[in-house]
């Protein structure tokens, strides 16, 4: 499963599951590494890892999205 790192609460990291577009709800504590909104996250086997490929291609999709969106204005 992928998620994306919606917002960081507190304690709490917010994820976006990528396909079906769920939200959960992550304590920081099952996360041992620097997690920032935006990252990508990918579950497996029981625990998590960045997934950077996966983040600069949505990065990258969203900014000629805006990009054709600001053309057009």
């Amino acid at each position: 499963m992928k998620y994306a790192v919606d917002r960081i609460e507190d304690k709490i990291i917010v994820l976006e599951n990528l396909s079906d577009k769920s939200i959960i709800e992550l304590p920081k504590e099952n996360i041992n590494f620097l997690v920032k909104e935006k990252d990508i996250l990918v579950y497996d086997k029981g625990t998590y890892r960045l997934d950077n490929k996966t983040k600069k291609d949505r990065i990258k999709i969203i900014q000629e999205k805006f990009n054709k969106v600001k053309k057009n204005l």
